[in-house]
């Protein structure tokens, strides 16, 4: 299932998480507010001290007289980004504390009047959230601090741009903690249906499979949650790792789920449908996979623009980033609201003499552009990124192309090919800008092929000329051939410093 597969769901079902509730504005209804989480206050007092040392570092860089080069080619980030700001599914484009304190606390500890939680009624609270006047007064009384911290700094441009990433990675593991620990806060994993072995109050056939739909429902929410958990405490110290474990996780226990409720093909027709409880679960998983792809994509396209010094599409990036995390835990939320309707609409309880045993889940916590593995390891590397369905690594050695072909496949993989421009986009990210590695296209007696299976490749795809054999992704993102002096690609460029290696997921 390709990208652009997931750019469309994710643009098609953002309400769902957020509008299935009434319409009015809460403004007028009198709604209440739940106890706050002690954790969510530091956390977020936390948050607004990062903030306000970022804003310092941020005035002694201009005051140093610091300037961002201009990028030559800053179209080509811009246009690198427009999928993941058309796929943003109304995710604001700016964040800081404060809208971030107060979307979190209206989402997870606001009521309307009513008594339905917040993350189905969308529109904004006229109250201001508890403990706001407490962050605030601590945000002000930071700011002297942070900009007494800053001017120790001096105007040492290097140690200032190092204090401020080190900032913002702190300001990334705070958008994870809050959002996820306000959702933990409602103690999901204590509630009956995740607890305890489900029974149907009914005899049959379609009573089995709503039964074997809502057992499914509910191992992937424990997953999830289990997950949540393990990130939002890893993340503080492996940022990266955190990041990849929330995609690659998510897909998976997505992956399960879809496969379960397919099985169940009495239920098929509620599947699909966006007003059936199970189709709005259905739905929300879909869409905590493209907010983790969100995530990292984010991620990866903030580092390229600060190492670009694009300061304004870095803000951007970062924004979506942040308040992915934070639409990620209210559309498990949401995920968890729909699980009980269906529960409640297949009557399907909770068995309290059987409690469930603890679940068995490992996140698979590796570090985004972590050193290369060694080319000699068998199977998948620990490192490897994910991206629809496939692992990719990049691995920097200055081989030919039938080397390189070979030491993938030692791996159980294969030179990896972009079968559409969404996975070609996804590769340039990967092997990051102004490098240049080889790819699985080479040319065969009838025409360009995929070295993986032979597979053919349409010509119009490629920058190629007579003479040309095999196929690199150039350090401007785009497939260009290589020529070489006999029939056998595997004559040495030196030009080509690495290789990109796949594997079926």
């Amino acid at each position: 299932m390709n990208r652009m597969f997931w750019i469309a769901l994710l643009i098609c079902i953002a309400p769902l998480a957020r509008a299935v509730g009434p319409t009015t504005a809460p403004a007028t209804q009198a709604g209440h507010w739940d106890e706050m989480s002690d954790r969510v206050v530091f956390l977020t007092t936390a948050l607004a001290t990062v903030e306000a040392s970022i804003d310092a570092v941020n005035a002694q860089i201009r005051n140093a007289g610091y300037r961002a080069n201009v990028k030559t080619d800053e179209a080509k980030l811009y246009a690198k980004g427009n999928e993941l700001m058309n796929r943003n599914g109304g995710i604001p484009m700016s964040i800081d504390w404060r809208q971030f304190y107060g979307r979190t606390a209206q989402r997870f500890f606001y009521h309307p009047k009513g008594g339905e939680n917040i993350y189905i009624n969308p529109h904004p609270i006229s109250e201001r959230p508890p403990q706001f006047d407490y962050i605030f007064k601590a945000n002000n009384q930071a700011k002297q601090q942070a900009l007494a911290d800053a001017s120790a700094l001096g105007n040492q441009v290097d140690k200032l741009l190092r204090r401020r990433t080190e900032l913002e990675e702190k300001q990334v593991a705070l958008w994870m903690q809050i959002p996820f620990e306000s959702e933990a806060y409602q103690g999901l994993a204590e509630k009956p249906i995740y607890r305890y072995e489900l029974r149907a109050t009914s005899d049959g056939p379609m009573a089995q499979q709503q039964l074997a739909a809502v057992g499914a429902g509910a191992h992937c929410m424990r997953t999830i949650d289990a997950l949540m958990n393990a990130t939002k405490a890893n993340v503080s110290k492996d940022l990266g790792g955190s990041l990849h474990a929330l995609q690659f996780d998510t897909a998976a226990a997505e992956k399960t789920l879809e496969k379960s409720l397919l099985a169940q093909s009495d239920l098929n027709v509620e599947l699909t449908s966006q007003i059936e409880p199970l189709g709005q679960l259905f739905a929300a998983a879909k869409r905590t996979v493209a907010l983790a792809n969100n995530v990292v994509d984010a991620s990866d396209l903030a580092r390229e623009a600060t190492s670009s010094s694009d300061e304004k599409s870095k803000a951007q990036y970062r924004a979506v980033l942040g308040n992915s995390l934070l639409e990620y835990a209210s559309t498990v939320s949401a995920a968890d609201h729909y699980l009980e309707q269906v529960a409640q609409s297949y009557k399907i309880v909770p068995d309290t003499s059987h409690e469930l045993s603890e679940l068995k889940f490992t996140p698979h916590f590796s570090e985004l552009g972590a050193g290369p593995s060694s080319p000699t390891d068998v199977g998948i590397p620990k490192d490897a990124r994910m991206f629809n369905g496939h692992h990719f690594k990049v691995f920097w050695e200055a081989i030919d192309w039938n080397e390189a072909d070979q030491r993938c496949r030692d791996m159980g993989g294969y030179l990896a090919w972009p079968p559409n421009d969404n996975v070609t986009k996804f590769l340039e990210r990967l092997k990051g800008e102004n490098n240049e590695v080889w790819l699985g296209g080479y040319l065969g007696k009838d025409g360009w092929k995929w070295a993986k299976d032979d597979h053919p490749i349409k010509e119009d795809r490629l920058r190629v000329k007579a003479g040309d054999k095999c196929i690199a992704l150039s350090p401007h993102g785009y497939l260009v051939g290589h020529t070489i002096k006999h029939d056998d690609p595997g004559i040495k460029v030196k030009d080509v410093p690495g290789y990109i290696c796949e594997w079926d997921h």
